[in-house]
């Protein structure tokens, strides 16, 4: 699904679920964000050959956090590209992403229990801060929202106003919602984290669960901050 001029939201199956990972790209480079699960590569380099793609032009992802449905085909896909990707992290979730610290969150489905087995892991190039600014595709800000997991971070992309919510919020029917508490840690602090959206004028959320929102999404932030108390 393309949102904007060289900004696609794509969409991985596996069984009842959808994640929607972002890919960004110009006529050089390509910036993935998030991977999916385990196995789902194959899938990945599809939806890059659909938009025009190639996966030689992928050369940067960007993990908006350490959650195996996140993190889970990176493995797979730096070997499937044949060059060297950068991968990007918050400090705080880097020792679980590179497998020095057990990913904090490993309860699945049943029929996915095999993936926590042998948990993806994959080294983390750049760390990358609160408010920083990359100056790649118009412009990306990255917005620390921990509270989901302690180094989670969201994207706003400055030229189309696109924020990449990650798990930070989670969308049905065009309407947003703070992440589920049973798989959020620190909930005040996610809560606190959605607050921080409203500094930023944001056309569409994509969140990757539940897809865009694209409804006055900036209003509905803005609600969600008044109706919010953390302790």
């Amino acid at each position: 699904m393309i949102l904007a001029d060289g900004v696609a939201m794509i969409s991985l199956r596996l069984g009842g679920f959808v994640l929607n990972p972002v890919v960004l790209w110009d006529e050089k480079t390509a910036l993935l964000v998030d991977t999916g699960m385990p196995g789902q590569v194959q899938a990945i380099i599809e939806a890059l050959r659909e938009l025009g793609v190639p996966l030689e032009r992928l050369h940067t992802v960007i993990l908006t956090h350490q959650d195996i449905d996140h993190i889970g085909s990176l493995p797979e896909l730096q070997e499937s590209v044949g060059h060297q990707i950068t991968v990007c992290a918050h400090e705080q979730d880097q020792p679980y992403i590179e497998g020095e610290q057990p990913l904090l969150k490993l309860e699945l489905p049943p029929e996915m229990q095999h993936f926590i087995k042998h948990p993806p892991r994959a080294k983390v190039d750049r760390l990358v801060t609160d408010g920083e600014y990359l100056p790649w595709f118009g412009g990306i800000r990255i917005l620390f929202t921990p509270g989901h997991t302690p180094g989670h971070i969201s994207l706003y992309l400055q030229q189309s106003k696109i924020l990449i919510t990650g798990d930070a919020m989670y969308c049905e029917n065009n309407r947003l919602y703070a992440p589920s508490s049973r798989t959020t840690p620190d909930m005040p602090a996610a809560l606190l984290s959605i607050r921080k959206f409203q500094e930023y004028d944001i056309t569409q959320a994509v969140c990757y669960h539940g897809g865009v929102c694209s409804n006055r999404v900036n209003e509905q932030i803005r609600l969600m901050g008044t109706e919010m108390n953390p302790d």
